[in-house]
């Protein structure tokens, strides 16, 4: 791709403008299939955030942990893709209960050791990185080239698949959060109740512990799942999955910090598209500083995210 724009230069003036409008339009929606991701990560982030009032700095590291035991499954045993990456994500969301067991348990319920919690759940991330550098190594390697899926052409524009089908999926696993959430079926309705007062929660029969322990595990599918989404448009490494998480992070309280839904989809996307942009007209060295002046922006403008709600505190 970089050969052919090199050349541009010396295509005719049609040709030229096709090619600058087609590597525009491809990279707005790479842009916002990337933003995709954010989003998606940061809604698994909300979800734990949400019911335990604790913050899952690792989710990046369970983006990372699923991409590597989606290959590491399909290499070894050759069974089909999508088996692979359904048991990845699964082993994502087990990871994520051991999270939960080791660590989180502990502070949940007391916010007095916010800050040693913080520097547990680090360690746990920095773990995470060393322990998957010790079993797949630290040199980053390609995605498996295992779905084929072509160009999608529009008036003579070609738009790579998959960013097309990395909108799809995470709008449709957004869509299943929702559901999750809802307050029309019981599950719904226990982890509203679980999120909004633990004592009253328990005194009407919630099983409380089990509703934590849920959101931990499902918190950690979704990373797992964004994993195998992001992973074929970039390299796998052990930190792939720090910047990714940083900026779901930023993601999720641009959107609504600490809510479900699809505002935290919204905030993902809105940072992607500003990145998009940001590599169409800004120099290298200024990037990365569109992340922080979204952030800046909108807690100055509005704290509780662009579609968050303010609520009172949780006993």
């Amino acid at each position: 791709m970089l050969e052919i724009y090199v050349l541009i230069g010396k295509l005719p003036l049609v040709i030229r403008k096709v090619r600058v409008m087609e590597y525009i339009v491809q990279t707005l929606i790479g842009g916002l299939g990337v933003g995709a991701i954010y989003g998606l990560v940061g809604l698994g982030f909300n979800v734990i955030f949400y019911i335990s009032k604790v913050a899952n700095f690792a989710q990046g590291e369970l983006l990372m942990l699923g991409a590597y035991t989606v290959v590491a499954i399909y290499t070894a045993t050759g069974i089909p893709f999508i088996l692979a990456a359904i048991l990845g994500v699964l082993i994502s969301g087990v990871y994520g209960l051991g999270i939960y067991v080791l660590v989180n348990n502990r502070f949940i319920t007391d916010t007095r050791t916010s800050f040693t919690w913080i520097l547990a759940i680090f360690g746990v991330s920095m773990g995470t990185r060393n322990l998957a550098g010790q079993i797949w190594g630290t040199s980053p390697r390609p995605f498996p080239n295992v779905l084929e899926l072509g160009h999608l052409s529009i008036k003579g524009l070609f738009v790579p698949m998959e960013y097309v089908t990395l909108l799809a999926l995470t709008i449709a696993a957004s869509i299943v959060i929702e559901l999750v959430f809802s307050r029309r079926h019981h599950l719904g309705r226990a982890i509203h109740a679980t999120a909004r007062n633990l004592c009253a929660a328990e005194l009407v029969g919630i099983n409380v512990d089990y509703i934590i322990r849920f959101m931990f595990i499902f918190g950690a599918v979704i990373a797992g799942f964004g994993g195998v989404l992001i992973a074929p448009m970039l390299y796998l490494s052990p930190d792939m999955g720090s910047d990714i998480g940083l900026k779901a992070i930023v993601a999720a309280m641009v959107g609504g910090f600490g809510t479900v839904g699809l505002g935290v989809l919204s905030g993902g996307l809105l940072l992607g598209l500003l990145e998009a942009i940001g590599k169409l007209v800004l120099p290298g060295s200024l990037q990365t500083v569109i992340t922080f002046i979204l952030l800046i922006v909108v807690l100055l403008w509005k704290p509780e995210g662009i579609l968050g709600e303010k609520h009172g505190e949780r006993y």
